[in-house]
């Protein structure tokens, strides 16, 4: 652990790793004694941790007065298996977070699509709004809270470039299927439904910017 303890940056973004190696990595970074550890960001981004890992790591985050908690500033866990289940876990970190075990800022679990709305993301959304930190869907913010940290989510399921080259919200002909969102100010996010609007629709729903309108 001696030679960890002057690392501020770990990353180990697309290297395949499970809920095993996250389990590993986080037991041995607990190990550091208080004020023995400088790391301030972790970037787990798209590998293959699943929902034990996201406890794992949730359990050492919330731990009261804990090295890493005390410590870490930035976990990125976008583009990984995290579901409802490992969301569950997270929200103890959001809810915890400004509190003595934990000093997080950034909490990224974007692009996990087995996280769904009325599962995983309701329970973050929640715990966003009671703790009063501020959430992140999608890469725009629903809320500004006072606590000091940000959770990033997303809706979607990540497509590949190849698709996207072959779907376009601006095609004139052919009608879009669009993910509506449904929100309240007092009950969080509550419900997604699906509509099929052409470019006109985007439009007028303020989807595409007024630069998009036809001449």
């Amino acid at each position: 652990m001696g030679r960890w303890s002057s690392l501020r940056d770990l990353s180990l973004d697309h290297n395949n790793i499970t809920c095993k190696g996250a389990h590993a990595v986080f037991t041995q970074l607990s190990t550091a004694p208080i004020g023995g550890l400088s790391l301030e960001t972790c970037d787990l981004s798209f590998n293959r941790v699943g929902d034990s890992g996201a406890r794992r790591m949730a359990l050492t985050l919330a731990q009261h007065n804990s090295s890493v908690g005390q410590g870490l500033r930035v976990l990125n866990l976008r583009g990984n298996r995290i579901g409802d289940w490992g969301a569950g876990w997270l929200s103890l970190v959001v809810r915890n977070s400004g509190a003595a075990g934990c000093s997080l800022e950034v909490l990224d679990v974007s692009e996990n699509p087995r996280i769904t709305l009325s599962g995983g993301l309701a329970e973050l959304s929640m715990a966003c709004r009671q703790a009063r930190q501020t959430l992140e869907l999608d890469g725009v913010v629903l809320t500004v809270g006072l606590g000091g940290l940000t959770l990033k989510v997303s809706l979607e399921r990540p497509r590949l470039h190849t698709e996207e080259s072959f779907q376009s919200p601006l095609d004139e002909t052919e009608d879009t299927p669009v993910k509506v969102l449904k929100t309240s100010p007092s009950r969080g996010l509550i419900g997604l439904s699906e509509e099929h609007i052409g470019r006109k629709g985007l439009l007028d729903r303020g989807a595409l910017p007024s630069s998009c309108h036809p001449q």
